[in-house]
């Protein structure tokens, strides 16, 4: 018996090893137009067989049950659909921590550990019960990262969708930092009235326009809330601009994500308000990924 999967002529009588697992899928997943089709093949089996990834490379031979076949099967069904693998597993790494993600969440990136980086510069390693604000918390990935690095810090994380503070939630507590971080849903800072030692934020700055034109992945499975920057890219920064004079403490700081191009456009909306650029940092890619700004 033979059925069509996303235009491949493919055999229901699937191989029971893992190399012929991937030996199969692999082609599959390439005409898809997914990049490294082979590394994507071994990361699903990995994860549908909840195995470690060198266990797939050292046991080709091993057999695959009905089951567990089943499972990789329909994990590929989503995957050449182009679902983000991160929803897929459930997770992604983010400061060598994972991070449970799934639908309605956004998925941290490397580019914003640009972020932790430079606050952890900014943050005093001394001072007692030092606040943070993450607007825009998500999964509570940036959050969740200071305060793993710095035991002294607590903080509140803020965010417009439930789905995504329900998965920042269960990352607390999967961290064991449920009574260090508060989760609170706002519209960025609307709901607050405190003033905070630090603010991160990695806000949307893709232009409405471009969002369609992202990797399917990106464009078809995020939450377009979380994308979106306006017209221009810079909207959510126009908002923040008006807000973060009144949540910030006295020689308090805000760490802000930025895309490629906007640092000039960003820094001459937040001078409007009152909030002057104290500094900048690239990311691995040489490009300006994080301002910061005091009053």
């Amino acid at each position: 018996m033979k059925r069509i999967i996303n235009g491949s002529l493919v055999s229901e009588d699937w191989p029971l090893v893992v190399g012929g697992m991937l030996a199969t899928i692999s082609p599959l997943i390439r005409a898809a137009g997914i990049s490294n089709p082979e590394a994507e093949a071994r990361l699903l089996v990995s994860v549908a067989l909840e195995w470690p990834l060198e266990q797939v490379w050292l046991h080709v031979e091993e057999p695959i049950c009905r089951r567990d076949q089943k499972r990789i099967i329909e994990f590929l069904h989503r995957r050449l659909a182009h679902e983000p693998f991160a929803y897929i597993s459930g997770k992604q790494e983010f400061w060598s921590q994972e991070y449970l993600v799934g639908k309605g969440c956004l998925i941290p990136r490397s580019d914003s550990e640009c972020l932790i980086e430079t606050a952890l510069e900014i943050l005093p390693r001394d001072k007692i019960n030092t606040s943070v604000l993450d607007l825009g918390t998500g999964s509570g990935c940036l959050l969740l990262s200071l305060l793993s690095e710095r035991p002294p810090l607590w903080g509140v994380g803020a965010d417009i969708s439930s789905k995504a503070l329900e998965y920042a939630k269960h990352n607390a507590a999967n961290l064991r930092l449920s009574d260090r971080a508060l989760f609170i849903r706002s519209d960025w800072g609307s709901c607050l009235n405190f003033g905070f030692d630090l603010v991160v934020c990695n806000p949307p700055y893709v232009e409405a326009g471009e969002v369609s034109a992202l990797m399917p992945e990106v464009a078809h499975y995020e939450p377009v809330v979380a994308l979106s920057g306006g017209r221009d890219g810079l909207a959510c920064y126009r908002l923040l601009a008006d807000q973060l004079p009144d949540l910030l403490a006295n020689d308090g700081k805000v760490c802000l994500e930025i895309g490629l191009g906007q640092a000039s456009s960003v820094t001459d909306i937040f001078s409007k308000s009152g909030l002057q650029q104290r500094g900048e940092k690239k990311d691995l890619s040489g490009v300006t990924r994080c301002l910061v700004f005091s009053l």
